[in-house]
């Protein structure tokens, strides 16, 4: 099979694409062969049984992508009030959609004016209310988070960590070297796996007092929701 140059690639309509698209997808393609590193090593550090590395390998893809979009994005919690508030509005803008009758119908002009145009915008409102209610907080346990814990994306990805290998069998371990003075096991290992890719979001070395309420948050996090942790 004979490779494909990035100076061959060309846009669908056959034109060969920009020097700005090539570098888009030389970067993407490097990013995705890093990231298929990344998982063979997490998999192999968590000693995943063969026969379950195939689904574990695609779980761990999923919540890597989720890390990456929390250090690019932040997390979605940041976001619940803006939900709230949506809900809110959504709810108004319909009750006074509702108070149209032709006349004020007519008065939007001829998009609005026919009940299929009409009725095209509340149920797009209805929507989007349907899905800020999904995502705003519901009731939950009470039990203050652990705000001693500064990286979230570390955090979460613990969460994962423990809930895959729950699910698919492995060892995910944590101990304190106690002449180096430094954690050892397969949780700090994996972490460091993901420092490499996330560098300047996943300090290389985390505490193993951190590491440890990470582990406490993680186990707390899965049992609240109902899902079997090792512990």
């Amino acid at each position: 099979m004979v490779a494909m140059r990035a100076e061959d690639l060309k846009n669908p309509s056959g034109q060969t694409i920009s020097d700005g698209d090539r570098q888009s997808v030389v970067l993407e393609e490097q990013r995705v062969r890093e990231q298929v590193r990344a998982i063979i090593k997490m998999l192999d550090i968590l000693k995943i049984p063969t026969q379950e590395r195939n689904a574990a390998a695609r779980e761990l893809i999923v919540a890597l992508e989720k890390s990456e979009d929390v250090a690019r994005y932040g997390h979605i919690n940041a976001n619940f009030k803006s939900f709230e508030r949506i809900v809110l509005l959504c709810r108004k803008l319909l009750q006074e959609f509702r108070r149209l009758n032709g006349s004020g119908r007519r008065f939007l002009g001829d998009d609005w004016y026919d009940d299929e145009s009409f009725n095209f915008f509340p149920s797009a409102i209805q929507k989007l209310a349907a899905k800020a209610r999904l995502l705003k907080p519901g009731k939950r346990p009470a039990r203050r988070p652990d705000r001693s814990i500064k990286n979230p994306v570390a955090q979460e990805f613990v969460v994962e960590l423990y809930r895959i290998v729950g699910k698919f069998g492995g060892k995910l371990t944590l101990g304190m070297h106690i002449s180096a003075h430094k954690p050892n096991g397969t949780l700090p290992a994996v972490l460091a796996v993901l420092h490499d890719l996330l560098p300047t979001i996943v300090p290389r070395n985390i505490p193993y007092q951190t590491l440890r309420r990470m582990r406490r948050h993680a186990i707390d996090e899965l049992k609240r929701l109902s899902v079997a942790p090792i512990d």
